[in-house]
C-alpha cells in the first residue's frame, strides 16, 4: 500500500499520463553532455530534433542515479535511437549497445549522531558497470523508443566505528526506459527501475528489492528551449517523491543548460577537432541509495540509507567511439539513516574523486 499511494502521488504531482524511472534522473545524453556518472545515472533526451546537437538524441536510463541514482548517478548511459517514421531501420540498429564504467571515492569524513558524538570515520568507494541496449525500431504494437540498462554496483565503506556497517554492498538494476519521439509540441517519457541492493549477508527479504519510478513531459518552447516537468518515485528507507523538473537551453552546438532537477548541469565546448570534442562541465546531483544489511549490534536484518548532494566540476573527452570524464566533486549535505531504528547520523562534507569511460 505504501508504494501504490506514492506512486499515485508521484503521477498526480506529475500531472501527465504515467511514468517509471530510476536513479535515474533526467539527464542529458551526449547531444546535452552529461557529468556523472554517478554517479547518476540518471535521464532523456529528444530523438530527432533539431535543437539537440546530433541529429537523433536518446532516451538514456541511469540509475541514481541516485542516480541518478543512477544510478548510474549520476548517472548517463546514451544512444541512438530511430524515430517513428524510420519503419527500415535495417536489422543491425535494432539494438545497439554502449558500456559505461564510472568510478567514485569520497574521500575519509567524520559521522556524527544526533546528540553530536563522533563514531569515527567513513570512506566511501563506489563503482557502476552498465551495458545499455537501444531498442530503436518502434513499430505500431510497441511505438515507444525504448532503452534499458542492465548494470551492476559494487560500494566499499571503510568505517565508522559506530554505527558499524558491513564492508561491502552490492547492487542489481534493471532499469528500463520508454519515451516518445519529441515533435514540434515536445515529447514524453517514462521509465521503472527494479533494484536488488544488499550486503548478501541479511536474509534477502523484501528490503533488498526496491522500484523506482520517473514520468515526466517535455514542452517545446522554440528549437533551442524545452521545458521538463514531472515526477520522481525513489524506493529507499523513505519513499521519496521528487520533482523532475526545469529547462534546458541549447543556443549553440558548443554550449549547454540543463537546468532540470535533481542533476543541473553546464557544459561548454572548449576544444573541437575533426574527431574529438574536449568540454568543460559544472553541475549538482541530488544522490540516495538504501541497502539491505545485516545488523551487527541485533543481528537482525536492517536497512540502511544514505543520501547527499554532489557539487561538480569536470571534463569530458569526446572521441568518435568513446567518451572520458573526469570531475572533481564536494559531498554535502550528508545524511544517513536506518529503517528499524531511531538512529540518524550526519557526515561531515568532504571531497569527491570520479571518473567514467563509455565505449
Amino acid at each position: 500500500m505504501r508504494h501504490h499511494a506514492l506512486l499515485t502521488a508521484a503521477l498526480m504531482l506529475a500531472g501527465v499520463n504515467i511514468s517509471v524511472a530510476q536513479e535515474t534522473i533526467y539527464q542529458p545524453s551526449s547531444g546535452f553532455e552529461s557529468a556523472l556518472q554517478s554517479t547518476v545515472p540518471p535521464v532523456a533526451e529528444f530523438p530527432n530534433e533539431p535543437a539537440v546537437e546530433q541529429a537523433s538524441g536518446s532516451f538514456t536510463a541511469s540509475p541514481d542515479l541516485g542516480v541518478a541514482d543512477v544510478p548510474l548517478m549520476e548517472a548517463d548511459i546514451a544512444g541512438p535511437m530511430i524515430s517513428l517514421d524510420n519503419p527500415d531501420a535495417e536489422v543491425a540498429d535494432v539494438f545497439q549497445g554502449i558500456t559505461r564504467d564510472d568510478f567514485r571515492f569520497i574521500f575519509p569524513s567524520d559521522v556524527k549522531d544526533r546528540n553530536g558524538n563522533n563514531g569515527g570515520s567513513l570512506q566511501i568507494f563506489e563503482l557502476d558497470l552498465g551495458y545499455d541496449i537501444d531498442s530503436n525500431n518502434p513499430t505500431v504494437l510497441a511505438p515507444l523508443d525504448q532503452t534499458t540498462l542492465p548494470f551492476f554496483s559494487y560500494r566499499e565503506w571503510t568505517g565508522p566505528g559506530t554505527p558499524e556497517l558491513p564492508p561491502n554492498v552490492f547492487r542489481f538494476a534493471f532499469p528500463v526506459a520508454f519515451g516518445a519521439a519529441a515533435d514540434k509540441d515536445g515529447g514524453f517519457g517514462f521509465s521503472v527501475t527494479p533494484q536488488f541492493a544488499a550486503d548478501m549477508r541479511a536474509n534477502m527479504n523484501s528490503d533488498a528489492w526496491m522500484f523506482d519510478i520517473d514520468l515526466y513531459n517535455i514542452m517545446r518552447i522554440s528549437e533551442d528551449l524545452h521545458l521538463v516537468y514531472g515526477a520522481f518515485y525513489w524506493d529507499r528507507v523513505d519513499a521519496i517523491v521528487l520533482p523532475h523538473a526545469g529547462f534546458t537551453w541549447t543556443p549553440g552546438p558548443d554550449f549547454y543548460l540543463h537546468m532540470v532537477y535533481p542533476h543541473p548541469e553546464i557544459g561548454a565546448c572548449l576544444y573541437e577537432s575533426e574527431y574529438t570534442k574536449f568540454w568543460l562541465t559544472m553541475g549538482l546531483a541530488y544522490h540516495v541509495e538504501a541497502y539491505q544489511i545485516k545488523s551487527t549490534v541485533t543481528g537482525g536484518d536492517e536497512m540502511v540509507q544514505m543520501a547527499d548532494y554532489r557539487a561538480l566540476l569536470g571534463c569530458r573527452l569526446e572521441g568518435e567511439k568513446s567518451t572520458l570524464t573526469f570531475d572533481v566533486g564536494y559531498v554535502f549535505d550528508r545524511e544517513m539513516l536506518f529503517r528499524y531504528s531511531d538512529d540518524v547520523f550526519s557526515l561531515d562534507s568532504g571531497l569527491m574523486l570520479s571518473g567514467g569511460m563509455t565505449f
